[in-house]
């Protein structure tokens, strides 16, 4: 059975700061270490929420938002945890928060080749705003284009 929860017990910020790098680290190239995300955690204008399974921590969204515009951070769940909707519920349960904080538009940037996150947020209300032309890395040195997408709440 999975749960849901946002993060919000800053005394508990450093334990799961290690746990959402560990889940980064295993769904990207591009690693992140728990003092990046301890840095975001203590901001006012951010919020994480995850996915757990029992006491696992599994997946997780973290947002920034500020007056009516919201952005995703980074939304990863780990590959056994995949294709469970976990995502999915991670976005709506940040939607409802957003909404209790007036936003009115959530964006993000993808990966243009990433088609099961673009199927996610497609699924999930958001439409293509723009491009980002290189606004990606590869270890190889390659680039690639970010899609933005935006959602209006």
């Amino acid at each position: 059975m999975f749960t849901f929860e946002k993060i919000e017990d800053k005394g508990l910020f450093e334990e799961k700061a290690e746990g959402l790098s560990f889940i980064q680290n295993q769904c990207f190239e591009k690693k992140w270490s728990a003092q990046d995300f301890l840095s975001l955690l203590l901001l006012k204008t951010t919020a994480c929420f995850v996915a757990k399974d029992g006491e696992k921590m599994v997946g997780y969204l973290l947002i920034s938002f500020i007056f009516e515009e919201a952005e995703i951070l980074s939304l990863a769940v780990l590959p056994a945890y995949q294709r469970k909707s976990l995502a999915a519920n991670l976005l709506q349960m940040a939607e409802a928060f957003l909404k209790e904080k007036d936003v009115k538009r959530f964006f993000l940037e993808v990966r243009e080749k990433n088609h099961p996150a673009l199927n996610l947020y497609q699924k999930e209300g958001f439409i293509q705003k723009s491009c980002r032309p290189s606004y990606y890395q590869n270890q190889k040195g390659q680039s690639e284009d970010a899609l933005v997408l935006e959602k209006k709440l």
